[in-house]
């Protein structure tokens, strides 16, 4: 599953599905029986309606069919970022480089691996993977009692998919009616689109039960630890 949301205040929040769309025009032209997984599309809304209402929506209606079909899923937020910081005198400016980005990840080997690479390749941020780490004291659905933010939360939260998401947070991110076309590098927008596409791909060929390998220190799989 490669998933993102519509609604978002401006052209960076969100844009997310702009390069998903790029991805599946490809990924289409690939003889199905070239696939050894077929790839689901989901562009959700809801996300500024308050903590990612139509991807849960959505997870919850197809638990038990296309969810359960699900192998594996990644989510892909704020792409291209550029950073605009403040200089000495306060004045907020485009600074070389690129807004900090990283990627979450479930606790699982191959997801954390995968997404390290698609990092690398897109050559954009580096290959910063973070587990999930706010406590989820608002269902207590988790697998591990831990969530991450970003509209591909429920894959884990509430699926206990083997999933990450790729999410920048730069500081005109909620800024509603801000032209930021200034402040993306699509070439950057190109490189990650393709890294994540090779990624995806990546995902249809690893067996469905390495996928399902948590790390050892996962909170989840060592019941003795403390949350």
């Amino acid at each position: 599953m490669i998933q993102s949301h519509t609604d978002g205040t401006n052209g960076l929040e969100e844009n997310g599905t702009e390069a998903i769309l790029s991805m599946a025009h490809y990924l289409a032209r690939i003889p199905r029986n070239e696939l050894p997984r077929s790839i689901l599309i989901v562009m959700s809304t809801g996300h500024m309606s308050g903590h990612a209402m139509g991807t849960e929506a959505f997870l919850r209606k197809h638990t038990d069919d296309l969810v359960a079909r699900t192998a594996a899923a990644m989510s892909l937020e704020h792409l291209g970022a550029r950073p605009w910081l403040p200089d000495k005198n306060g004045t907020y400016r485009l600074g070389p480089g690129y807004e900090t980005g990283l990627c979450f990840a479930s606790p699982h080997k191959e997801m954390i691996k995968v997404a390290r690479t698609a990092q690398e390749r897109s050559q954009v941020d580096g290959n910063r993977v973070l587990r999930p780490f706010m406590p989820d004291t608002i269902s207590g659905e988790s697998p591990n009692g831990f969530w991450w933010p970003g509209d591909g939360e429920g894959l884990w939260r509430v699926s206990a998919l083997p999933s990450m998401q790729y999410i920048s947070g730069p500081a005109y991110l909620l800024s509603s009616g801000k032209p930021v076309m200034d402040f993306i590098d699509t070439a950057a927008v190109r490189r990650q689109a393709i890294a994540f596409t090779d990624a995806a791909l990546d995902l249809t060929r690893i067996p469905r039960a390495q996928l399902n390998k948590r790390r050892w220190d996962d909170p989840g799989s060592l019941p003795h630890l403390p949350i």
